[in-house]
């Protein structure tokens, strides 16, 4: 098990400004540091790791003693080919 030291390494100091939040006992925490710009959805990163590194596993489980495993490029295509979003798979 990691030591709350280990933990520690792994993650930046929090930079947290605080202010009273309006109620008693109340306390509003909010980043020093602004949001940076970041994906609309978990699809548009899944859609770009295509792009950079197609055949990377996305998920793997064992089967049978050796595992299976999909990559990202497989599962979005699997997505477009079972929900059918896709133009060419469209039945519309």
């Amino acid at each position: 098990m990691a030591s709350s030291d280990d933990v520690r390494d792994l993650f930046a100091p929090p930079r947290v400004l605080a202010a009273d939040g309006g109620e008693p006992g109340e306390l509003l925490l909010r980043s020093a540091e602004e949001l940076g710009e970041y994906p609309v959805t978990v699809v548009h990163s899944l859609r770009e790791w295509a792009g950079i590194a197609p055949e990377h596993p996305l998920i793997s489980e064992r089967a049978r003693g050796d595992w299976r495993t999909v990559s990202v490029a497989h599962s979005l295509q699997s997505r477009v080919r079972v929900t059918g979003t896709g133009r060419s798979n469209c039945p519309f």
